[in-house]
């Protein structure tokens, strides 16, 4: 599996890089939305991924810019992993096995920028979530092994189902 998205010709391909502090971009757009929604909805678009201590990954980070950018690798190397942050992200159910051994949770954060005319600002407003400057959305989900884990957009507590309407109007897996 891979995830096709954009950078600009200039960025080299690449795989997924473990490693805390490196760097691979992404850009995930939409494709699945009624004809009618597609073109009322302007895409978002994802700017950076971040996972801690998901599945085998300690730490990974994906920085993402215009263009195309395809994410390979061998079986095994974490694509599924990205993706499943994603979703998680995106509202999905977490399942708490999936934290990386030896710790005590894990996480996934994404940074969005939202174009003019993007309908998120409404649905923050509606949700008492306050929009940040520069037009970003940052979406942080953490599930830890016990207790309540935390779901957060700019910063603010939302739930699950919060996230799940914020994401049809970001991402479409």
């Amino acid at each position: 599996p891979f995830i096709a998205a954009s950078t600009d010709a200039n960025t080299p391909p690449g795989g997924i890089n473990r490693n805390p502090g490196s760097f691979t971009d992404l850009h995930l757009s939409r494709g699945r939305l009624p004809a009618m929604q597609r073109q009322a909805t302007v895409a978002a678009m994802l700017v950076t991924l971040r996972v801690k201590n998901l599945a085998l990954v300690e730490s990974a980070r994906v920085d993402f810019q215009p263009g195309l950018n395809v994410i390979t690798g061998e079986t095994g190397a974490g694509k599924s992993i990205l993706v499943g942050a994603l979703a998680l992200l995106l509202g999905e159910r977490a399942d708490r096995r999936m934290v990386r051994a030896g710790a005590d949770a894990f996480g996934a954060e994404a940074l969005f920028t939202l174009p003019k005319g993007s309908a998120v600002p409404a649905l923050l407003d509606e949700l008492g979530v306050p929009s940040m400057e520069d037009d970003q959305l940052i979406v942080r989900r953490v599930v830890k092994v016990e207790g309540a884990g935390q779901n957060l957009v700019n910063d603010t507590p939302v739930t699950a189902q919060a996230l799940k309407r914020l994401g049809e109007l970001l991402l479409d897996l």
